[in-house]
């Protein structure tokens, strides 16, 4: 109504209360901080996680396992849905983490990791036979075939026609 009073040429007053500029740099607030908000955590917040995995990988793969799992931690402090890449990288990069020239400490620090995000798939998609796979390759990286042989079991009976379980 405003717009179109507007395009007639008519002048439309505001109430009293409306003319004060206390209330409009109220009102502009009350716009502009849920905007920024919304954009930063449905946006930036993703896209600063997205840009850490990369560097996680790229880091991996010039050889500092360390430095790259504390890529990956910071991935998944950002709690978005970049998550999800992150763990089936971390399942992926299991070679390079569990190789015999890393450090002792950092493959503990890989495997606690992996397990409890990988975990974390499995609980949050737990009729998603991808997410048991997942999970089953990792454990059996880390040796744990017994509990391997169960999720991938468990992912066999939640898709039994996938030639790949």
């Amino acid at each position: 109504a405003f717009v179109h009073a507007q395009s007639e040429g008519k002048k439309v007053e505001l109430p009293e209360w409306m003319q004060d500029g206390g209330v409009r740099n109220i009102a502009s607030a009350l716009v502009i901080v849920p905007f920024i908000l919304t954009f930063y955590f449905w946006n930036v917040k993703p896209i600063l996680a997205g840009q850490t995995l990369i560097r996680a990988m790229q880091t991996l793969g010039s050889g500092d396992p360390k430095a790259a799992l504390g890529q990956f931690e910071k991935v998944f402090e950002f709690g978005t849905f970049t998550s999800g890449e992150a763990r089936e990288q971390l399942v992926n990069s299991s070679s390079a983490f569990l190789a015999q020239q890393v450090p002792s400490d950092v493959k503990e620090r890989y495997a606690a990791l992996a397990q409890k995000e990988l975990k974390a798939l499995v609980m949050e998609n737990p009729d998603d036979a991808r997410s048991h796979v997942f999970y089953a390759t990792l454990l059996g990286n880390l040796g744990q075939s017994g509990a391997s042989v169960e999720e991938f079991k468990k992912a066999e009976e939640l898709s039994p026609s996938k030639q790949t379980i």
